[in-house]
């Protein structure tokens, strides 16, 4: 867990860094405070970032924002 330190704005903040980032590969942001809004802006990004594995359990997010985050990995 990463402890409840990022919101959904550091969410955006941090796909930004991911849409340019060639070299990461897994992250974990488990045990945060992102909900839906955050989760999609991540799965934005995803499908051209080389993001293989995502782990955001304990987030606040539904089953459509899960949704495409799996489509978009």
């Amino acid at each position: 867990c990463s402890n409840r330190r990022v919101n959904n704005e550091q969410a955006l903040s941090f796909a930004r860094a991911l849409s340019t980032n060639t070299s990461v590969r897994s992250v974990n942001l488990s045990c945060n405070c992102i909900d839906d809004s955050g989760a999609v802006t991540l799965a934005s990004v995803l499908c051209s970032s080389f993001v293989v594995s995502l782990d955001l359990s304990w987030n606040c997010i539904g089953e459509a924002s899960a949704e495409a985050i799996a489509t978009a990995l």
